[in-house]
């Protein structure tokens, strides 16, 4: 038997395995030829059934077929369509909320689409797939990607165990003993900043990640991994070298533009991170206004601390640019726009755009409680007591994990003669936070005797 057919062979039997071991395929695809193809890997080539797939044509179907597939103790195996009429598959990928997720996914394109293939990588992609293609290429990555967790590579793998069981010393000096035997590849400068990251020596981490980074224009984990270890020592040149080049090798992770531009910010760098966030914008935009919306609450959030004014412009900007369609990110957005108009000290103008958002889409607990401050603000009491009151009728939880929202509550219900009330929030807060003084200081004031009434 030929070393062709013996490969070929091994390859239908990992693909067989996989399935008679409780694994599923999901197939998102519009590309007839391509779907033609995949169906008849499993029925002619393997002598599968075609139960094992689920075929998919909308990537917003995918939801609810994972759930379908999990509820059944499937393993789930995803083939992607990397875009479909315009429409990316990266912001469906990392879509919030799915409680069942893909355990391998390869992610199909054309010959031409290398940004959105690198942005899937990031995402989870094992694999990819140029078309056209074979079906004997199809099974070959499918048995490529499911033995790839159970066939670690040789001495990388062993520096890996030795990382997971704590063995950092050891996973240094075969790390070491890799970068000798292959100089020219990035895998064993990545591994070696990983034990160095581990021992605390994040000087000699950046050193490595930085050589890792220099032998491969597209090894994106060294770059990753060194902006994460920048930022937490607070390093932010070194952080904005990563990301900087990060976001030139994969330009449609919008995520990383907005902290690029949030560390512009920190930094006083303010006319680049401007461009940064417009870009990112002018990104989402392609993508739907709902896209939009979510990234300039994003971008509002990154300016919030550093500059209120400019989380206004942008939350205002792709408001006013939405022709009239409010949604839920919508009104996310309409939240961020109020919060940093109170920033400012415009508490008038966040409740004038608070009720606005309100009057759009009625019943929103979080726009009533931010409505409420902003009343409360402006000193009046009253009517910002009311609102708390709506919203805690909408959602009675939803200070609950945040100790400066039980605070921001407590002030407000201490401020309109609730003392009760008030000192519940207030106990809450220092339960949540024991370290929150404002809390505690007004727990204190809660504990003496009432405030006589002026005549």
């Amino acid at each position: 038997m030929s070393e062709e057919k013996r490969l070929e062979r091994e390859c239908d039997a990992e693909v067989k395995s996989f399935v008679d071991n409780g694994g599923a395929f999901v197939l998102v695809t519009r590309d007839l030829a391509f779907r033609k193809l995949f169906l008849s890997v499993f029925r002619r080539y393997l002598g599968l059934g075609l139960e094992c797939v689920a075929e998919l044509s909308r990537y917003e179907d995918m939801a609810a077929t994972f759930e379908r597939l999990c509820a059944e103790a499937k393993r789930i195996f995803l083939f992607i369509e990397a875009e479909m009429d315009g429409d990316l598959a990266n912001d469906h990928l990392r879509a919030p909320g799915w409680e069942c997720r893909p355990e391998f996914v390869i992610a199909v394109s054309g010959p031409v689409q290398g940004d959105p293939l690198i942005l899937l990588y990031e995402l989870g992609a094992q694999d990819f797939i140029i078309k056209p293609v074979s079906a004997a290429k199809v099974i070959e990555k499918i048995a490529g990607v499911v033995s790839r967790p159970q066939a670690a590579e040789g001495l990388s793998g062993e520096i890996r165990a030795c990382l997971e069981q704590g063995d950092y010393s050891r996973a240094l000096a075969l790390s070491d003993e890799l970068i000798r035997k292959h100089p020219e590849r990035p895998l064993g400068y990545s591994l070696k900043g990983d034990a160095l990251n581990s021992m605390g020596d994040n000087p000699g981490a950046v050193e490595a990640y930085t050589r890792a980074s220099e032998l491969s224009g597209r090894f994106l984990e060294p770059l990753v991994k060194m902006s994460g270890l920048a930022q937490w020592e607070e390093d932010r040149p070194t952080q904005i070298k990563a990301l900087k080049k990060l976001d030139k090798l994969s330009p449609l992770n919008l995520e990383r533009k907005v902290l690029l531009g949030n560390v512009y910010l920190r930094v006083d760098r303010g006319h680049e991170a401007e461009e940064v966030f417009q870009a990112a914008l002018k990104l989402a935009a392609r993508q739907g206004r709902d896209a939009a919306a979510r990234t300039a609450a994003k971008v509002a959030d990154a300016c919030m601390a550093h500059s209120p004014a400019l989380a206004e412009k942008y939350s205002r900007m792709v408001l006013e640019s939405g022709k009239g369609a409010y949604g839920k990110a919508q009104m996310v957005l309409f939240n961020k726009l109020g919060i940093a108009l109170r920033k400012q000290g415009r508490w008038q103008e966040a409740i004038k755009e608070y009720r606005k958002a309100l009057e759009l889409g009625p019943g929103d607990g979080v726009l009533e409680y931010n409505l409420s401050l902003s009343l409360a603000e402006g000193g009046l009491f009253d009517e910002a007591v009311q609102h708390l009151a709506k919203a805690l009728e909408i959602n009675p939880g939803f200070w609950e994990g945040s100790a400066s929202t039980c605070c921001n509550i407590a002030v407000l219900l201490a401020k309109s003669g609730n003392r009760d009330q008030a000192r519940e929030f207030a106990q809450r807060a220092l339960d949540l936070d024991p370290e929150r003084e404002k809390a505690a200081r007004l727990l204190k004031e809660l504990a003496g005797p009432k405030p006589a009434t002026r005549s």
